[in-house]
């Protein structure tokens, strides 16, 4: 299978770390996995405006179509997406949420349907739920079929090592 992996946290911390796990346990299952990743900080995408031009006219002629085009080619690669976001304030991160209001139209013309998704989240207390319904929703709403969710507690700038129960948890 083919999965993308959209890393919706400025840096690899312990989303990345939780997130790698996962991978490695996908190509234990399975060694011809091929994976790509998004980075969603290297896309430099700047806020989406809200010109609607995506919903009224298609999305061609949005004018950030140059760096959204990419990335819906590579979902559409994809048999499966990780969304990857750090907990901020009980939600997902800025770039991610820029991100997915850069495909709000789809909500409107659903299209990934044949799609799974495994929304990734770390937190330092509480709201990684809260965080994996926010983004699982949008998903869902764009036509993803299923969506999984795996909150990992860390309580660590950074430093975190996967516990043997996280561990269990993410296999």
């Amino acid at each position: 299978m083919k999965y993308l992996i959209i890393n919706g946290s400025p840096h690899k911390g312990n989303t990345w770390k939780v997130a790698k796990s996962a991978m490695e346990n996908i190509k234990k299952l399975d060694s011809e996995s091929t994976f790509q990743e998004i980075h969603l900080l290297d896309l430099k995408l700047p806020f989406c405006l809200g010109c609607s031009n995506c919903f009224r006219k298609g999305d061609e002629f949005c004018p950030h179509k140059d760096i959204m085009t990419e990335a819906i080619n590579k979902i559409n690669w994809a048999d499966g997406v990780f969304v990857l976001s750090t907990t901020y304030n009980c939600r997902e991160t800025a770039l991610l949420k820029n991100f997915l209001d850069h495909l709000n139209y789809i909500l409107h013309r659903p299209l990934w349907f044949m799609k799974k998704a495994l929304v990734i989240t770390t937190v330092g207390g509480f709201g990684g739920n809260s965080t994996i319904k926010s983004i699982s929703g949008t998903l869902s709403g764009m036509g993803f079929n299923k969506c999984y969710g795996l909150s990992i507690r860390t309580i660590s700038w950074n430093a975190y090592n996967i516990t043997p129960a996280k561990q269990k948890k993410i296999d």
